[in-house]
């Protein structure tokens, strides 16, 4: 007698990629990285993915969320949408910004960039959720500091 039932669905991998620039205002070659990897791992149909990354506000505390001019402090956000990832990929795509006090440093990967706000921000609000709700089965982590 055969089995009718199907097979076993693989269960899918959680991945949690760290890094400073992502989506918010991305200014260098670690943002595209960081976002070449993402979507490589949502193309292959077998990964969760969850980003934290770093969220920039402007001296007056808001984001950066229309095209600015060259001379701003910020740039426009650039998130994933289709056609660089479907719906479906989308929808395996977790995001967990870290906010930036208004006005620290951006745009810098050396010792006077923000990476200190950042990793303090990202262990204040995600390391419980990480290790009770969204257990990683891989953590990437894209130097963002020189």
């Amino acid at each position: 007698t055969g089995n009718s039932s199907s097979p076993a669905t693989p269960s899918l991998l959680n991945v949690l990629v760290v890094t400073l620039e992502f989506t918010y205002s991305p200014f260098s070659g670690n943002g595209m990285y960081g976002r070449s990897v993402v979507r490589s791992l949502l193309r292959t149909d077998q990964c969760r993915v969850s980003v934290i990354c770093a969220r920039p506000r402007r001296r007056d505390n808001s984001y950066a969320v229309i095209p600015r001019s060259i001379s701003s402090d910020l740039s426009s956000d650039h998130h994933i949408v289709d056609p660089e990832i479907t719906r479906e990929q989308a929808c395996r795509l977790n995001l967990w910004p870290v906010d930036l006090p208004p006005g620290a440093s951006w745009k810098k990967l050396d010792e006077h960039g923000p990476w200190e706000d950042f990793a303090s921000g990202a262990a204040r609000r995600y390391v419980d959720r990480i290790l009770s709700e969204w257990i990683p089965d891989v953590i990437l982590v894209v130097d963002w500091h020189g």
